[in-house]
């Protein structure tokens, strides 16, 4: 009974730790391959871990992480159905704790084999890609506003804080980009742009320099309106060369005054006037969206 109301007493914390899981990542714990587990449970005692590695990860495999026989179980409150999800260590066959993401904060109970004493094994954290560094980086999470280093791994944000603290998941093969006391902030959505398609009338003469021109501007997604057959196929282009260095949201247009486009027809048969269908993701890229009129 006192296990059961421990679990239920830390289910909110570990739901939120899903999300801000990044600011207290300790500087000791469990690694293997290109994950780790993170404030393993000493033995007998229960933790929140936060999983620090590849999305989609079974529960063993992470949980692996944290050593052989260091977790009995562990347990994750599924958000839609509020139902327990759990994990076993000797009884697989009442498993069904889905594969966890990155950075997602899960109830461990500390095995028989675990540290008595320590929360993880020691260990570096992983190696991120890039790390920026000795700058204000605005967060806009009001409970820690400002920062002075972010790491970066993959396509995601690994790590927040102070130097000291971010400056350790650097290795041989980080990019380290001293800020120089600049700011750093979140990149930028334009919902409704010009950028590419009319980069005339901002006196861009190709789409490259006007992309360049949206990122020196802090835009990172824009939302072009419109593309017509020819835009389109510039985009999809660029993104196959590697020069579309931004998100794009492509609008297709039924008419611009009294210009006609054709007819979006919402059936399984394709629009008469384009090859895909708004909300279709032709690319990593771009993006269409919706059908404006």
């Amino acid at each position: 009974m006192r296990r059961k109301r421990l679990v239920v007493t830390l289910a909110a914390i570990a739901l939120a730790l899903g999300s801000l899981a990044f600011w207290m990542l300790p500087s000791g714990s469990s690694e293997a391959g290109l994950g780790a587990m993170h404030n393993c449970a000493p033995a007998g005692k229960w933790s929140i871990a936060v999983w620090d590695g590849p999305s989609g990860t079974s529960p063993a495999d992470a949980l692996s992480t944290c050593g052989a026989g260091a977790v009995d179980a562990a347990y994750s409150l599924d958000p839609q159905t509020q139902a327990w999800m759990r994990w076993f260590a000797d009884r697989p066959e009442l498993n069904n704790l889905p594969p966890l993401s990155d950075v997602q904060g899960i109830i461990v109970l500390g095995g028989a084999l675990a540290s008595p004493t320590q929360t993880s094994s020691p260990g570096p954290p992983p190696q991120a890609d890039v790390i920026f560094y000795h700058g204000t980086v605005l967060t806009m999470d009001t409970q820690h506003p400002q920062a002075q280093a972010v790491a970066v791994r993959g396509d995601r944000i690994v790590a927040v804080g102070s130097d000291d603290e971010v400056l350790n998941m650097s290795g041989p093969g980080t990019a380290l980009v001293d800020l120089e006391g600049r700011t750093l902030l979140p990149g930028f959505i334009d919902s409704h742009a010009h950028w590419i398609g009319d980069r005339e009338s901002a006196g861009h003469s190709t789409s490259e320099e006007a992309i360049q021109a949206a990122l020196e501007n802090g835009w990172t997604s824009v939302s072009e309106l419109f593309v017509n057959q020819d835009r389109l196929d510039e985009l999809l282009s660029l993104d196959q060369q590697a020069h579309l260095r931004l998100r794009v949201n492509a609008y297709l247009p039924l008419n611009w005054g009294e210009e006609k486009f054709g007819e979006y027809i919402p059936s399984s048969t394709k629009p008469v006037f384009f090859e895909v269908e708004p909300t279709d993701i032709v690319r990593r890229h771009p993006e269409l969206r919706a059908v404006i009129s």
